[in-house]
């Protein structure tokens, strides 16, 4: 019987992403990306791998050829040392044989009537976001963002503006709310959908600037005849709180093996970036006053967390104890 010939990887350094690729006969049959995506862990950052792009001609699946890229994705994270998380949207029964488990909600999004009485308490100019708004929307993304787990971090030297709305591919649509003295005080971010419009992202500087970014819309909304505005918004952001008083149906999913799934790459890394975020959580719980030490186990390996004085610091493990490592295939959590 003829010999079938090998699948041959092959990978390229973009700015920010890292692509991989199997080819077979010079013909690519499976592919996918790691896009560097620095994010919040709290008040902590830390550096995110981001998996994407994956995808396998029809053809070639259920050859283990994805199993392929995906495992190198994870072996180049491992070897670059400097990454401390993955994350990815996954589907059902897949991505938990890489390590992978689900880590946060899909899709929390607040649905509000049209013909809510939104109105705003001090004028505020609605118009479309221009680049020089930039700067501006970006200090206020920052500001409502500070602390808050699984946002990204942006950073004026490469964040150019919104790609896409609130959907893959989907045309964007950026407003600004401006004050009486020319000041951007909030934004908001929006796209068509066959069920209407969507709210992708907004943020105001206080109440009132939110309430004039969510009446700006529901009137845009009304005029395509639509009855109900969707929101996917964080549950704690300020806008949320304006739907919350305006009345509105939240809903939130939770996957068992899918959606926003992450994993560690590198544990002990990870968790000397996050003292001071432990620190910070532990002085608001009961706990405030415990002191002793918190031992962790993985198939990483095994560190510890010294708590004390109102302070946590990662410490080495305990003499025979089997030292954390940046494993590429079997971490769990």
């Amino acid at each position: 019987m003829p010999t079938l010939p090998e699948p041959i990887l092959q990978e390229v350094d973009f700015p920010r992403r890292h692509f991989v690729e199997l080819l077979l006969d010079g013909e690519q049959v499976s592919r996918a990306s790691v896009v560097d995506v620095p994010t919040r862990i709290g008040s902590a950052e830390v550096r995110l791998g981001g998996i994407g792009g994956v995808f396998t001609a029809e053809a070639h699946r259920m050859k283990g050829y994805s199993s392929r890229v995906i495992r190198r994705c994870i072996e180049w994270m491992t070897n670059e040392t400097d990454y401390d998380v993955s994350a990815l949207f996954g589907i059902w029964n897949y991505y938990h044989r890489f390590g992978y488990v689900a880590c946060m909600p899909a899709g929390p999004s607040f649905v509000l009537g049209v013909k809510s009485p939104v109105r705003a308490y001090r004028p505020f100019k609605l118009r479309r976001m221009h680049r020089r708004d930039l700067p501006a929307v970006l200090r206020l993304y920052a500001a409502e963002n500070a602390t808050r787990t699984g946002s990204a971090i942006r950073h004026a030297r490469n964040w150019k503006g919104f790609p896409q709305g609130a959907g893959h591919k989907t045309k964007p649509t950026a407003v600004v709310a401006v004050d009486v003295r020319g000041h951007v005080a909030g934004y908001l971010v929006h796209s068509c959908h066959d069920e209407g419009i969507v709210v992708a992202e907004a943020a105001g500087r206080d109440a009132d600037a939110c309430r004039a970014l969510l009446a700006h819309v529901l009137r845009a909304a009304a005029r395509r005849g639509q009855e109900r505005l969707r929101l996917n918004l964080p549950p704690d952001s300020a806008m949320a709180d304006i739907c919350r008083a305006e009345g509105c149906a939240f809903n939130v999913g939770f996957y068992k093996g899918g959606g926003p799934m992450g994993r560690i790459i590198h544990q002990r890394t990870l968790l000397r970036k996050l003292e001071h975020e432990f620190a910070r959580r532990l002085a608001c719980s009961a706990c405030a006053g415990w002191a002793g030490v918190v031992e962790i186990e993985t198939d990483l390996g095994c560190d510890r967390l010294a708590v004390g004085r109102g302070g946590v610091r990662c410490v080495p493990p305990r003499t025979g104890g089997r030292a954390a490592s940046g494993s590429a295939s079997r971490s769990r959590r």
